[in-house]
């Protein structure tokens, strides 16, 4: 008879072990519930603070004619929210890279989808534009709380004072995007996309100037004038 109760008691204790070992297994749920919260809060957080991870400033070109006519100004590239802290390093520059202009620092503050452009670089009115269908060159810099975009673009002068502009170059923390004419104004400036082949020839033309400045620079006496600089 004293066995009985010794049985059940092994089975109380069985069942108060398994409710236990529930326990825990709510507790444990209930904590990695939280964790997860926790890391989604702070990922919201230093989003809010940032800004959006693959959200930066994008050039672009805009047109006010009763002010400096077309301008290279900048447009909210990425899944949205606002971008803080904006500053433009811009230069207008040769076809090889040789720089034309003194670098100017525009320092614009938050950008969002519906900020109005500001000006970085004013190009001219239409009709100045027209007389003069040489592509024009231009390199940026642009630094922001979440980061640094490197931007390199053609700005293609067309009849009638159209303009149509492409990249060479447009790259986010290091890493390279493809240009996004979503927030474009229509039938005001065309995002085209520029050939590999120009992309590499402007580029080579770029290297060998980099390539000749480094060599004079080892050698101050030794003339590596490239030929089309004799003309």
């Amino acid at each position: 008879m004293l066995l009985v109760p010794i049985a059940e008691g092994a089975l109380r204790l069985q069942g108060a072990t398994a409710w236990i070992a529930v326990a825990g297994l709510f507790t444990l749920i209930g904590g990695g519930v939280a964790i997860v919260g926790a890391i989604l809060n702070s990922t919201e957080q230093t989003r809010m603070i940032l800004g959006a991870e693959e959200t930066f400033c994008q050039l672009t070109i805009y047109i006010d004619r009763d002010g400096p006519g077309w301008f290279v100004s900048t447009l909210h590239y990425g899944p949205g929210g606002a971008i803080y802290d904006v500053q433009v390093y811009i230069v207008e520059v040769g076809e090889d890279g040789r720089p034309i202009t003194e670098k100017a620092l525009n320092t614009i503050g938050t950008v969002t989808s519906v900020t109005w452009p500001v000006t970085l670089f004013p190009l001219g009115q239409p009709v100045d534009l027209a007389k003069d269908e040489r592509p024009r060159y231009f390199n940026a810099q642009i630094t922001q709380r979440n980061g640094v975009a490197n931007e390199e673009i053609v700005v293609y002068p067309r009849r009638k004072g159209f303009i149509e502009f492409g990249f060479l170059e447009l790259t986010f923390n290091g890493k390279r995007y493809e240009p996004s004419d979503k927030l474009m104004l229509k039938n005001i400036s065309k995002l085209i996309k520029i050939s590999d082949a120009e992309i590499s020839r402007i580029k080579r033309l770029r290297t060998e100037r980099e390539e000749t400045q480094r060599r004079r620079l080892e050698d101050p006496a030794l003339d590596l004038t490239l030929p089309r600089e004799k003309l």
